[in-house]
């Protein structure tokens, strides 16, 4: 009897299971129990389909013969929905002039990038995920961080400066160091990775009672550990005891009972993320003394869970059990095996059979075996004298003609039942959007979009799923990769040189912000073709917008030279909304802003006239020889006024000395007897 057979009393709330370790095992032990017996069901049906899809068969029925439709429809399907590896795009939020923001978006895009082209696990991830997508109509993967670390040999100081310590061969100072066999040696970080993997549709769960997946608040997986991989990962929190009393509970399902299966017998761990206490646990079924291991919220992403919403089929809003795709046609699958058991049989029976007289055994076996095409055999005529008719009555035939139209209406039974499924399934679309060499451009375009409609929801939800994992991916990256490590995964040193500038505060803006500040998308249709094409004409039209601006622009800027800040905005605006355009932007910002810059400043006077500036010149040289004489003339009237004041000054002076010297020739003149 199980714990959810035994009668307990009613709990309405966790904490009143208690908070000791053995209470928090025995609630998830429970919640999984629930879970797994809600879901007894739908395992039992994706096992059958499987087995059907892989066209396992019994012994029954091992010698019937079949059309398999299902393996072929989910064959059709697989590269329709996803057919290669995404490319990431990172963007910022509001596409506004952010230089910080633009460099940090595009260190964020390489790194996703060089993870995705560096590591086959995710596309081989997403093709197995896709594939049980398809079949049982639920696909799941998880995402980890893994560091991986060196062992650098190192060798005891004794500083005055940095005091006892460890130092290694490149002159590095440790405080602390591990003791090996061959000596010191401390731990550093080798490189960094974000491990994707994929999770089987029966490793899956989730809490119970949700509904839907916003009711959702645990998640957990299976992992399958040996003994040995159970004490290394374990010793350290459980302790060596109780990962002994552990026990290896699961063997592998193809293994006959007569073959030796303890050597390959494993743990079924369960990892259990719960958002409402943001932590995860690690707990076995059959131990329910206390979790393996908790720990508080191991990565920091936004969402909390390390997998993105599964991928699931046809779901109604009271349950997370998809219903397969093939629960929803089986019908006409049946019906298309009973049709094709029916034209075996009567294939079978379409053979030409017949009796004839005894009397002449020799001369029909000789007919049957001797006789090719065109050829007589002789025999004795008295054979067939006594024969009424001759030959034609010696032979009677099995009637097959009603055989053949028997078999005629079960083809066609066959093509219709086929006919009914595509139309069910949606394979129709597909194959309307099937083209030929001879049709026009629009005709094969309209085909093509036609045979999108159909599955188009089925892309674009498994475009959702690879979305979200490169954003888990992300920020995993953003958080917990070294700044070395993200700058030589997106290969910093090849940005341009206005851009390596802004790289350190790229850097902080990632390990703040993370992900608020921009978001992370791929491109449409990008896992389902490549179509260079469409690569190429984004680029031209890009090309020729952006020159079709410029000589829009070029005369109206001529003439009203302060209308160039408004014409750089507006191209910049543009250019944000091109993906092509996209390593190009610094350059253009830089060049607007140059040209907006120079627009601003006042305008330079013309380049003078050679003929008007000679004139000019000698104007100015007349002018000047004008000024000249005008003051040359000024300062001789000016002489002659100062003559004349100084004569006018000294004019009584000179009129009192000649009356003076008037009146002594006078006297003289009397005194001589003159």
């Amino acid at each position: 009897m199980s714990d959810l057979d035994s009668p307990q009393a009613p709990i309405e709330s966790t904490t009143e299971l208690g908070d000791d370790p053995a209470a928090l095992a025995k609630r998830w032990i429970t919640e999984v129990q629930l879970y797994e017996r809600k879901r007894e069901r739908f395992n039992e049906r994706g096992k059958k389909i499987v087995r059907r899809y892989k066209d396992e068969r019994d012994s029954q029925h091992s010698t019937q013969r079949r059309m398999n439709v299902f393996w072929a429809n989910t064959e059709t399907l697989k590269p329709t929905v996803y057919a290669q590896t995404p490319k990431p795009e990172v963007k910022r939020r509001y596409r506004d002039q952010d230089p910080v923001g633009r460099v940090a978006s595009q260190i964020l895009e390489r790194a996703c990038e060089y993870a995705l082209d560096c590591d086959d696990r995710f596309d081989e991830t997403m093709r197995q995920v896709r594939d049980d997508y398809l079949l049982v109509g639920l696909g799941v993967a998880w995402q980890r961080y893994v560091p991986h670390y060196r062992q650098q040999p190192v060798f005891q100081i004794d500083s005055e400066f940095e005091g006892q310590g460890y130092a290694d061969e490149a002159g590095g100072f440790h405080a602390e160091a591990i003791e090996g066999d061959d000596g010191f040696y401390v731990e550093t970080l080798d490189y960094e990775e974000v491990v994707d993997d994929y999770v089987h549709w029966t490793d899956f769960g989730h809490n119970a009672g949700a509904r839907v997946w916003g009711e959702v608040y645990a998640v957990w997986r299976k992992a399958y550990m040996t003994r040995e991989e159970l004490h290394e990962r374990f010793d350290a929190t459980a302790g060596v005891e109780a990962v002994n009393r552990i026990p290896l509970d699961r063997k592998p399902d193809d293994l006959q009972r007569d073959q030796p299966v303890e050597q390959f017998k494993k743990a079924t761990i369960y990892e259990i993320w719960d958002k409402a206490s943001g932590q995860a646990i690690w707990i076995h079924r059959e131990y329910p003394q206390g979790p393996l291991d908790v720990r508080p919220d191991p990565l920091g992403l936004k969402g909390f869970f390390p997998c993105p919403r599964p991928l699931f089929a046809t779901l109604a809003n009271d349950n997370l059990i998809p219903a397969p795709d093939y629960a929803l046609y089986q019908d006409q699958i049946d019906e298309i095996d009973e049709l094709t058991v029916r034209i075996d049989k009567l294939t079978r029976a379409l053979r030409l059979r017949g009796i004839y007289a005894s009397s002449q055994k020799e001369a029909m076996q000789r007919l049957m075996d001797e006789a090719d095409e065109g050829d007589l055999i002789p025999v004795d005529a008295e054979a067939f004298m006594g024969t009424p008719g001759g030959l034609e009555s010696a032979i009677v035939w099995m009637p097959v003609r009603e055989v053949a139209e028997a078999l005629i209406r079960a083809y066609e039974g066959r093509e219709q039942a086929k006919a009914a499924l595509y139309e069910v399934s949606g394979i129709s679309d597909i194959l309307r959007g099937s083209t030929e060499a001879s049709e026009t451009a629009t005709a094969q375009a309209l085909k093509a979009q036609w045979g999108s409609v159909r599955v188009r929801e089925k892309q674009q939800e498994i475009q959702r799923f690879a979305r979200d994992m490169i954003r888990i991916k992300a920020e995993i990256i953003s958080e917990h990769f070294s700044p070395e490590t993200i700058l030589q995964m997106a290969s910093a040193e090849m940005l341009p040189p206005q851009d390596q500038q802004l790289v350190p505060q790229a850097l902080q803006l990632l390990k703040q912000d993370r992900l608020r500040g921009f978001r992370v998308e791929i491109e449409t249709d990008s896992t389902i073709a490549a179509d260079e094409e469409a690569d190429k004409a984004s680029r031209v039209e890009f090309l020729g917008a952006v020159t079709q601006f410029v000589q829009g622009w070029a005369e109206p800027l001529a003439a009203a030279p302060q209308l160039a800040p408004m014409a750089a905005e507006m191209l910049k605006f543009a250019v944000r909304g091109f993906k092509a355009g996209e390593t190009l932007e610094s350059v253009i910002e830089q060049t607007m802003d140059a040209i907006s810059q120079q627009a601003m400043q006042p305008p330079e006077p013309p380049p003078p006239d050679p003929a008007q500036e000679a004139k000019t010149q000698a104007d100015m040289a007349k002018a000047q020889a004008t000024v000249a004489k005008s003051q040359a003339d000024t300062q001789k009237a000016g002489i002659e006024l100062m003559k004349a004041e100084v004569e006018a000054a000294t004019l009584p002076q000179r009129l009192a000395a000649e009356q003076e010297n008037a009146a002594l020739r006078a006297s003289q003149m009397t005194e001589g007897g003159i």
